[in-house]
Parts: C-alpha cells; sequence; structure tokens
C-alpha cells in the first residue's frame, strides 16, 4: 500500500510540473539561459581563474597545493578504513556470536 501511495505521489507531481513547464514553453523559449558564444569560457579556463585566488604564497603551486590534499584525504580514508577493520575484528572475535552464527550469515 506505501508503495501504491508513493507511485501515486511521483506520478502527479511530474504530471504537476510537465503542466506547469507545457503552460511556461513559450516564456522559457524566450528567455537566454546560454551566455553567448563569444562570453562563454571553458572549464579549464573558469578554473583556472578562480584557483589563482586562492593561492596562498606567490610560488606555490596548485598542483602541490592538490597533491597535498589529495594525500591529507588518503590519510583520512585509511584511518577510517582501518578503525572499521579494528570494529569488524572485535565483532567477530566476540563472544555474542558463535562459530554457527558465521555459517548462518554465509547460507543467507
Amino acid at each position: 500500500m506505501p508503495d501504491l501511495l508513493s507511485l501515486v505521489i511521483l506520478v502527479i507531481s511530474f504530471g504537476g510540473m510537465l503542466f506547469m513547464i507545457v503552460r511556461k514553453w513559450p516564456e522559457l523559449q524566450a528567455i537566454e539561459i546560454l551566455p553567448s558564444s563569444a562570453e562563454a569560457k571553458s572549464f579549464k579556463e573558469k578554473t583556472r581563474e578562480r584557483m589563482a585566488g586562492l593561492n596562498p604564497v606567490g610560488n606555490l603551486h596548485t598542483e602541490k597545493l592538490l597533491k597535498k590534499i589529495l594525500v591529507k584525504t588518503k590519510i583520512l580514508f585509511m584511518k577510517g578504513e582501518r578503525k572499521a577493520d579494528h570494529y569488524l575484528h572485535r565483532v567477530s572475535h566476540s563472544e555474542k556470536f558463535k562459530d554457527d552464527y558465521w555459517g548462518k550469515m554465509n547460507k543467507s
């Protein structure tokens, strides 16, 4: 029953959005959403301009900064993975779980 209700709400929502788009179509066509090709810049150029302002030290290159960020992120994930492994080891060797528990889990 909840699935049917969710499906009905989804269909009605999409129908409402479609109705609004069809109703406002002439106005949507009149609006220029994309900039003209003369004003358009590539993603690379935009990113370089934004990163130029973030450079804290004049001689520090953005590549070095990005490498540092990646190394710190890798260390953070490795710490999390180690903690998860430690918790899994504690749970698997706990008194609560008997040998047949893991057998049942493998059969499922």
